[in-house]
């Protein structure tokens, strides 16, 4: 049993090889820049002289501080509205503490690969930026898709600028990531989508038709007809067909353009959670969202990207794929005295994400479905009832212990 965990354990933490994380904060007056790595990925890019192979004393700090500022920024990895960052500081690195027991699934790397370093660079801004690229140079062999012919290893990481969280992902044939400010508030970051409008029904235009014709028929019969019944028979039509279309609804909303608000506020429930601060979160949410269903919605939304066992740490969301959108046929029901189109919607979808931790990523993702209540509001079509029915983890999880 102890082998089948730690070989599901090795498979969703495969640090027998190099492996790195990079943040990049983006503030009005300054830049943090973030390497979280483990000794194996320094070694492969990097020259750092030490005593012991497995570790760095106190006293060779500052020697890998330089290595790791020299790889950085000796080329133009950071780019502010078109000029290149420089002027980098940097604070003593943080080591974290592994559990030697753990060696087992580093037959390779060994304490290398357990062993991780924190190194934060930070430069000033004259200005706040508008926009802030990241370019990488060198990628370190991914060993363990590989270990004979090594892939180049992927850089992932996150920008936090403007309260909001984006991961980005770097590799040799896109080694870029730009950010851009904002300035438009809440609604820039969101999905659009026309507003559902009603038309008429098919149904309703034949029985207007027929009844036009009905009384225009009826009308000719009565003037040059001499017999009473054939006008008696038309007008009797046209008395039934009106009474239908009196008790007929002739309007209708489009299937597709119902479904359309539904997938694109569904999307925009999930990129509410993009922001840090709960506030803003909530009102992002609400631009989705309203009635008591909003704090249903943050709260379960919420408590699926927290891993647990990551100590708390939230799983930004990097993909959403809707499986179905199905509306129910729209009514148009009169709520406080007001008349508005509203539609149940069965949702299916998966949500991935991923979180770091020290210098590696843990990849997650859920299946779910619910029906929510979409409405024609005041402010806007928004959810306003529903329920989360089922939730399926699709990745197994096994605890980060390092």
């Amino acid at each position: 049993m102890l082998t089948y965990v730690l070989s599901l354990y090795f498979a969703l933490h495969p640090q027998d090889g190099p492996h790195a994380e990079v943040d990049l904060t983006v503030e009005d007056r300054q830049i943090a820049f973030v390497v979280t790595a483990n000794l194996a990925w320094l070694d492969e890019l990097m020259e750092i002289p030490r005593e012991l192979p497995d570790d760095l004393h106190p006293s060779e700090t500052d020697v890998a501080v330089e290595a790791v500022q020299e790889f950085l920024f000796s080329e133009a990895t950071v780019v502010v509205d078109g000029a290149r960052a420089t002027n980098w500081t940097s604070t003593s690195p943080i080591a974290n503490h592994p559990d030697p027991a753990l060696l087992p699934l580093f037959p390779n790397a060994g304490m290398r690969g357990l062993r991780k370093w924190r190194f934060e660079f930070r430069t000033k801004l004259g200005q706040p930026a508008n926009q802030v690229t990241l370019r990488w140079f060198r990628f370190a062999p991914d060993r363990i898709t590989d270990p004979f012919d090594p892939p180049p290893l992927p850089v992932t990481g996150e920008i936090q600028a403007q309260g909001l969280v984006d991961p980005f992902m770097l590799t040799p044939a896109e080694p870029a990531y730009t950010w851009s400010r904002v300035s438009g508030g809440l609604g820039d970051r969101l999905e659009t989508y026309p507003a559902p409008t009603a038309v008429l029904k098919k149904t309703s235009i034949a029985l207007q038709v027929g009844l036009g014709t009905s009384v225009v028929a009826s009308l000719l019969l009565c003037r040059w007809s001499t017999r009473r019944w054939p006008s008696a028979a038309g007008f009797s039509l046209s008395f039934g067909l009106a009474l239908i279309l009196l008790q007929t609804p002739q309007r209708e909303i489009p299937a597709e353009e119902l479904a359309n608000a539904a997938r694109a506020l569904h999307l925009n429930m999930y990129r509410a959670f993009d922001y840090t601060d709960r506030d803003t979160v909530y009102d992002s949410l609400a631009l989705s969202v309203s009635g008591e269903l909003l704090d249903s919605v943050y709260e379960e939304i919420f408590a699926s990207l927290v891993m647990r066992d990551e100590g708390g740490a939230v799983a930004r969301v990097t993909s959403i794929t809707h499986h179905g959108v199905e509306p129910q046929t729209p009514t148009y029901l009169t709520q406080e005295g007001i008349p508005r189109w509203s539609s149940m919607v069965q949702l299916q979808w998966t949500v991935r994400g991923r979180v770091t931790h020290w210098g590696h990523s843990h990849q997650r993702a859920d299946r779910w479905s619910a029906t929510f209540l979409l409405q024609d509001t005041p402010d806007g079509w928004r959810f306003t009832e529903g329920v989360f029915e089922e939730r399926i983890p699709e990745d197994l999880e096994i605890p980060d212990v390092l």
